[in-house]
């Protein structure tokens, strides 16, 4: 009996120990300030300082080493020529007035634990945002993980989309009993009917013309590729 009892106080000091190790809710001056410095830097800084700012807080790049010559971004590692074209299509809408940032709100977190990774903390995130002259207010969760040796944050902005495998490697424990939210625009998936109405106004704005069949039909491919992602990971059924 004592034996047991002993083992119980062991266990209560050792939760008590584990939750104030979690940081998560005293560091959301930190999490708004990253978003804040993201909305800056793209919409007044350049491709430069964007590389460099995703370089030092997005999560994935702790993993490009496992995958040369490529970058995560959107749901996919793509080479990184690709990439580097992918921002700076972005950057130039971002930049114009075709673009404003509204305002952002993180809610409180509806996960925080330590894991293999460091802490990780699961914060609910809400943008509103006007892309050629109408208002998407998006939701989804962003994934916020800290080093247990550094206390440094990095983010990950959790889509839907992701690939199973993928987000095993980022996250190899990540608890099943915890659900994401995947991204919203609207009331609507974004990275599906959000991505067609941004992507073609972008593109007719870029280059000034009418999209070809070709472009279209690439647009809708990739459509098509979302909804089924999101079919795997338990949305849009």
């Amino acid at each position: 009996m004592k034996k047991i009892f002993t083992i119980c106080i062991g266990l209560t000091l050792h939760n008590i120990s584990y939750a104030q190790d979690l940081l998560c809710e005293s560091s959301y001056p930190e999490f708004n300030q990253y978003i804040t410095d993201s909305h800056k830097i793209s919409k007044y800084g350049d491709i430069k300082q964007l590389n460099k700012f995703y370089e030092d807080h997005a999560y994935s790049r702790l993993f490009k080493s496992k995958h040369p010559n490529h970058t995560y971004h959107g749901g996919d590692w793509m080479e990184n020529k690709e990439y580097q074209l992918t921002l700076q299509f972005q950057q130039a809408t971002t930049k114009s007035d075709k673009y404003q940032h509204i305002k952002f709100n993180l809610q409180p977190p509806k996960a925080n634990f330590i894991s293999t990774v460091g802490e990780v903390c699961v914060v609910p995130w809400t943008s509103e945002d006007k892309f050629f002259d109408k208002t998407y207010i998006s939701q989804t969760d962003l994934i916020f993980v800290r080093n247990l040796n550094s206390n440094q944050w990095r983010n990950f902005v959790y889509l839907g989309i992701e690939k199973p495998e993928d987000f095993k490697e980022f996250f190899p424990d990540f608890p099943k009993s915890i659900k994401l939210s995947a991204a919203t625009a609207n009331g609507q998936y974004a990275t599906t009917n959000q991505v067609y109405e941004i992507s073609t106004n972008m593109l007719k704005f870029l280059f000034k013309s009418e999209l070809s069949p070709a472009v279209v039909e690439e647009i809708n491919n990739t459509i098509k590729d979302a909804e089924e992602r999101l079919k795997v990971n338990g949305f849009n059924e």
